[in-house]
């Protein structure tokens, strides 16, 4: 039976299966490194990581995302938590690898930190980003996890140059889960909302790091559930160049220092 690329905590969406198979591919070659994640949630792609050779920082603003980061582990070695990014402090040269997962919609000034992992990043490092594609697609899912935005593929090339990222390059991942369970998506957050329409845009994003509508604990399971969506990842990884998905996976270089200055 055929593993999950990353191995996760609990959660069995189809589409999160399907970033996580997108994720597998953009990291590549981009492990083994000393890392920073934002926004890591329940920790699937810092233990992914650190699988693989890297130490992480992992930085979160919600109180559920830590002591579930702590819980889930422990005392374990190549992990560091901290609810404060101006006082991580990077290692010498900086960070090899930052890393922010669905986080810069949620951000009310998404360049600005964009900008702030550019200056944790070592001259050469790589930023790996993923964020919710198309505005067309909004709907009750963006109103219930606290998104502020959805970005089309200029939005997020842009604000990447802007931030001292400029030669990106991203693929759209999601399909076609995003178009086989829409209907069934939009009557599940439909009453999803009336359950959090009374909470702030920040009480939301502080639940959707940790919280999931779908969950198991058994790891074969898991496995046999990924291998039922094998025909779903092998459309998708056909598919990455297209813009039919629902969200984007960048990734990027920070130029060594005057490369700029060159251009």
């Amino acid at each position: 039976m055929r593993q999950a690329p990353i191995d996760f905590a609990s959660y069995i969406g189809p589409g999160y299966f399907l970033r996580l198979s997108a994720m597998d591919h953009a990291l590549r070659g981009l492990h083994g490194r000393s890392f920073l994640e934002i926004g890591p949630g329940r920790g699937d792609i810092a233990a992914w990581l650190v699988s693989r050779g890297g130490a992480g920082t992992l930085v979160d603003t919600s109180p559920a995302s830590i002591d579930f980061l702590r819980n889930r582990f422990g005392n374990s070695r190549g992990f560091t938590l901290s609810s404060d990014l101006a006082g991580v402090d990077a290692p010498e040269g900086g960070f090899g690898l930052a890393v922010a997962l669905e986080v810069l919609e949620h951000v009310p000034d998404d360049a600005g930190l964009l900008r702030e992992m550019h200056r944790l990043l070592s001259p050469d490092g790589s930023v790996v980003i993923s964020v919710p594609a198309f505005m067309r697609r909004w709907g009750r899912l963006d109103e219930c996890v606290g998104h502020l935005r959805r970005y089309e593929r200029g939005d997020i090339l842009r604000i990447l140059s802007e931030a001292g990222f400029p030669d990106a390059r991203l693929i759209c991942y999601g399909f076609p889960v995003c178009a086989v369970f829409s209907l069934m998506r939009r009557i599940y957050y439909k009453k999803a909302f009336r359950r959090v329409s009374h909470e702030s845009d920040e009480a939301r994003t502080g639940r959707s790091g940790v919280e999931r509508p779908l969950e198991t604990h058994s790891r074969l399971l898991v496995r046999f559930l990924y291998a039922l969506l094998a025909p779903m990842l092998l459309i998708q990884k056909m598919t990455l160049g297209a813009e039919l998905g629902e969200g984007w996976i960048a990734v990027a270089v920070k130029p060594p220092e005057g490369a700029s200055d060159a251009r």
